[in-house]
């Protein structure tokens, strides 16, 4: 079943706001340094993103120094593909906009998220990145 998705043009906005003051470059190598710092410091900060985690953790692995943080590097292929953005700045974007969505119904936190699809439906998605969940329960046993 495919999700619905921001689209760019939804997304502009929000792109034209967050390049306001730096160029797109700027902002993406940001977005990248800041959430592997905030990931360190709070692992499951991962959960506020929902489907989009997918591809932001994409995202980092490709652009940043995420070794420590992902050893392994899984990912949910069935929804990364179904999340594909011509410039990695939309995608950002579209992550941010659902996490807020998320911090707005005090849901950041929650690992089951219901998604519109194609269809009309609703699915309920389990998050799950085992990589994290054990990095902040390790880190909760010290």
């Amino acid at each position: 079943m495919a999700i619905n998705v921001f689209t760019e043009t939804e997304l502009q906005p929000l792109l034209d706001e967050a390049t306001a003051n730096q160029t797109k470059e700027q902002f993406i190598s940001r977005t990248v340094e800041n959430l592997i710092n905030t990931l360190r410091r709070n692992a499951l900060h991962y959960r506020a993103y929902g489907p989009y985690w997918w591809w932001l953790k994409k995202l980092l692995m490709e652009q940043g120094d995420t070794r420590t943080l992902f050893p392994v590097g899984n990912l949910d292929e069935e929804i990364l593909n179904q999340l594909t953005f011509n410039d990695p700045a939309y995608g950002i974007v579209a992550a941010w906009q659902y996490a807020e969505w998320q911090f707005e119904m005090g849901a950041q936190a929650n690992t089951q998220h219901v998604l519109d699809t194609e269809e009309g439906d609703f699915l309920t998605y389990e998050l799950f990145d085992e990589e994290l969940e054990v990095r902040a329960v390790l880190r909760q046993a010290h």
